[in-house]
């Protein structure tokens, strides 16, 4: 499979996922995308374990094998995403707290790096994992940044204050840029 193949498997299947979740479950969309990802991957193996001779798990592995995660990441996905969540925010109201959203898109951030780098590597040797304190660090950079999309459409659901929504938006914005540095 070519990436536009790839591609268009993965965003057919999101939109079937999407259609039955809105129609059926009526679950936040990130759950339910979560969700569905969770039951195509039982149903790889599930097909895998009972039907061997197709190779299916072999397939999707070399597929997933051949994606430069690094390249639609850094270069498709995250502009995107950072496009769409920053269409939802007043520039204005932005404006007006940039103090609190600049402090914690930042030194929240790197806090929260430098905790989950420190906290996986004694979980790590705790488990008899031998990982460097460096991997720990940028496993912290990697999961520390909020999803922008995700947050936005939870503030919206839960009816915060616009001070409130605005600030944690902005940050979750900001953090994935600091994320990336």
């Amino acid at each position: 499979m070519n990436v536009l193949d790839t591609s268009a498997l993965l965003m057919g299947s999101a939109a079937i996922f999407s259609y039955v979740n809105h129609r059926i479950f009526r679950l936040p969309a990130s759950i339910a995308l979560t969700l569905s990802g969770l039951f195509a991957s039982a149903a790889v193996i599930g097909v895998g374990h009972f039907f061997p001779s197709h190779d299916v798990s072999g397939i999707v592995r070399g597929t997933v094998a051949s994606i430069d995660f690094s390249k639609i990441l850094m270069h498709g996905a995250l502009g995107f995403l950072l496009f769409a969540g920053s269409m939802e925010l007043n520039f204005n109201e932005l404006l007006e707290h940039k103090t609190p959203v600049l402090a914690l898109a930042t030194a929240g951030t790197l806090l929260s790096t430098v905790l989950m780098g420190v906290t996986s590597f004694f979980v790590f040797r705790a488990l008899g994992l031998s990982i460097g304190i460096a991997h720990c660090f940028v496993f912290g950079a990697l999961i520390s940044p909020t999803d922008p999309v995700a947050v936005l459409g939870i503030l919206k659901s839960l009816h915060v204050s616009k001070n409130l929504e605005v600030q944690v938006a902005g940050e979750s914005l900001f953090n994935d840029g600091v994320g990336v540095v």
